[in-house]
């Protein structure tokens, strides 16, 4: 052997070598699941959850858990019609009902139906019955055409086991009493363990019941792996997918006033995404609603650079811009950054992207993506509220509740941005979660924020 393939030699197997290192450090990260404790199902009815329905505005999604084993299970729902104010009428609808089971254990799912809710001058009571087990009372309101109809929206959440955002969403609620929906971006759990899909409930509390809560599939919902395993409890919590699913795509598309959600599971095996990608292309040309809001959630464009979410952009970073969409709301990377493609006058064109976060996780923000708006240190969510004439994102800091950042986008004779919050300042910060976790990348952080600073 020459000195010269001697040395090619030397070089290809450090490399390999150099190779199986960054793998086996880089493993966990891309194959390793924390094991899912043993655990135990209530019998009675419990983590009773209202969401939206397949069927337009006034339908809705009850489901809940109970017990190992299949049973007869039912809801009965109490309405006072119009006019009729001494006569309550009861419905009683049958419950589908599903044995799942997960690394630790099993438990038995119901959902029922509530496909053209009668109106009721005075909203609804229901009970849910698994076997002969039977629940207390749950009230929500009676579903109404409105003007202007709103929703909180937030991104990963990723409680820990500690709990919390229980006070943290009670407050939102509390500030936002008349919204009609709360709709979650994906990671609402921290990993697919029954003991934090508990901490997600209680977290909700009465909110789960009051109003539809919808929520998408996000990493966090999924088992890692070559082929990846999403959650079965995630589809069986969030009805719709079970009458919106096309095979292992956990796709959804509801209408409310004038806007059309459509809902992705960009987290999915690549060779998914064609199916969804069609699925999407289809409805945003059959769309007639007046606002289009995709809702994703990995960033078509990340804070991170142009390489990353390259097959998710290859799906939908297309449609999107085609069919016009108006709000691109995504998650994922623990940082809030809001931003639209410019023309060469620099005018706004659809969408508005916005990536937003509401976990105690905070990751690095990158400064080279030419973004209109972005925020750290603290934890963020959106009041979004639409009408005939406008879509209004408000963003809201968690730690007090204030406006972070406010745009209005109006269509009527050409598209148009109003950015009200243009001028103001930026919270970029770095947040003790990430110096504590995240210490190696701090000085590489801190000059990164101070470079920004210089060039604005």
């Amino acid at each position: 052997m020459t000195k010269k393939s001697k040395i090619k030699l030397g070089v290809s197997l450090l490399l390999v070598i150099a190779l199986i290192i960054w793998v086996a450090s880089r493993w966990n990260v891309w194959f390793g699941n924390p094991p899912e404790p043993a655990y135990n199902t209530d019998k009675e009815p419990h983590r009773v959850l209202m969401t939206m329905g397949n069927y337009g505005e006034n339908s809705r999604i009850i489901t809940w858990q109970a017990d190992t084993m299949a049973q007869e299970g039912e809801l009965k729902l109490f309405y006072q019609p119009a006019g009729g104010e001494d006569v309550v009428n009861v419905q009683t609808i049958k419950a589908n009902c599903k044995v799942v089971e997960t690394r630790g254990g099993k438990v038995a799912f119901y959902r029922t139906q509530l496909d053209s809710l009668p109106f009721s001058s005075n909203g609804y009571r229901f009970t849910v019955k698994s076997g002969d087990k039977t629940s207390g009372i749950y009230t929500f309101d009676s579903p109404k055409k409105k003007e202007t109809a709103s929703f909180i929206f937030m991104g990963d959440v990723q409680d820990s086991l500690k709990g919390l955002s229980h006070d943290l969403f009670k407050a939102i609620d509390q500030h936002n009493t008349d919204t009609d929906f709360w709709l979650f971006g994906g990671d609402l759990v921290e990993r697919p363990i029954d003991g934090y899909w508990q901490v997600a409930f209680d977290d909700l509390d009465s909110i789960a019941t009051k109003k539809p809560v919808l929520g998408i599939s996000g990493n966090h919902e999924y088992l890692k792996g070559v082929v990846k395993e999403l959650d079965p409890r995630l589809g069986q919590v969030f009805g719709y997918y079970q009458n919106s699913k096309i095979g292992d795509n956990h796709v959804f598309s509801f209408a409310y006033g004038s806007a059309r959600f459509f809902l992705l599971d960009s987290n999915t095996d690549v060779w998914n995404l064609p199916t969804q990608s069609e699925w999407l292309e289809n409805l945003l040309a059959a769309c007639t609603e007046k606002w289009k809001i995709v809702v994703l959630h990995h960033p078509l464009y990340s804070n991170k650079g142009k390489q990353y979410n390259p097959m998710v952009k290859w799906a939908f970073g297309d449609l999107v811009k085609k069919y016009k969409v108006d709000l691109v709301l995504q998650a994922h990377e623990h940082v809030y950054a809001r931003w639209n493609d410019k023309d060469e006058k620099g005018n706004y064109m659809p969408p508005v992207y916005l990536s937003t976060y509401c976990s105690p996780k905070q990751y690095q923000m990158h400064f080279d993506v030419p973004e209109d708006r972005i925020g750290t240190n603290d934890r963020f969510y959106q009041r979004i509220s639409f009408n005939a004439d406008s879509l209004n994102i408000c963003t809201y800091t968690a730690s007090d509740h204030k406006v972070y950042d406010h745009i209005c986008i109006t269509k009527a004779d050409e598209y148009k941005v109003n950015d009200l919050f243009k001028d103001a300042p930026q919270k970029v910060e770095i947040s003790n979660w990430f110096k504590l976790n995240k210490g190696r990348h701090l000085k590489e952080y801190e000059a990164d924020i101070e470079k920004w600073k210089n060039r604005r």
